[in-house]
């Protein structure tokens, strides 16, 4: 597919998509928050069961590593 066509097919998804919400930029701020918060729950998960930190429970600033 040459670029243009591809443009115009994004152009018209968001179009589409967005087309129903009173306020797009309310709408793609709520999605963007979502994708931040499960993307902070992925990455405190992966720290708590394959490395061994739980953010949780550890002190930040302090010198101790976690054993």
């Amino acid at each position: 597919m040459d670029r243009q066509t591809l443009e115009e097919d994004w152009s018209r998804f968001y179009e589409v998509f967005y087309g129903p919400f009173d306020d797009q930029s309310a709408a793609m701020h709520s999605i963007l928050k979502g994708k931040e918060s499960f993307t902070e729950q992925a990455f405190r998960s992966v720290l708590d069961k394959f490395v061994g930190v739980n953010l949780e429970s550890s002190k930040l600033g302090s010198d101790e590593m976690p054993s």
